[in-house]
């Protein structure tokens, strides 16, 4: 009803003065007036209504989807913060079993370095005592053939 009111305020008295005519009423008028308003009642019934409605379902709508999309956004902040966290630890203890992996295998290369060098010392200690033994024997037969070499030589000295 207040849009009635105010369209009454606005046009009253435009209609009692219309700019200094004067204007006759007469039984008409009133029979006038309630056309007007019945139609006043119809086009809001069939037209305001449904469009206020409208507008004001858009509005919630809108307003719901504004609503749940603030939601989700915090929901995805959330969730990507959460795989972040997850990342960094994943990445720390993918480190942390990469360094021991390291070690484990560092110290295997040390250890099986350590037995094939000891393997290699002795073998150089087997072929030192090789090589003495063959020294040994080979002054052996040095000085024998040296005794044979000074024998001849005497002999052809000698004659």
């Amino acid at each position: 009803m207040n849009f009635y009111y105010k369209l009454m305020v606005f046009l009253l008295p435009n209609i009692i003065l219309a700019n200094g005519i004067v204007i006759d009423f007469d039984k008409t008028i009133f029979i006038q007036f309630i056309i007007f308003i019945i139609f006043g009642i119809i086009i809001q019934k069939l037209i305001v209504n449904p469009v206020v409605d409208i507008l004001d379902k858009r509005e919630a709508a809108t307003t719901g989807a504004k609503d749940d999309s603030k939601d989700m956004l915090e929901k995805i902040n959330i969730i990507s913060s959460d795989y972040e966290n997850k990342l960094k630890l994943a990445k720390k203890e993918a480190l942390i079993e990469q360094d021991n992996y390291i070690k484990t295998i560092n110290s295997k290369l040390t250890d099986e370095f350590s037995l094939e060098k000891a393997k290699v010392e002795l073998k150089i200690k087997e072929f030192a005592k090789k090589l003495e033994d063959e020294k040994k024997d080979l002054k052996k037969d040095l000085e024998k053939e040296s005794k044979q070499i000074a024998d001849l030589i005497v002999k052809k000295v000698m004659g």
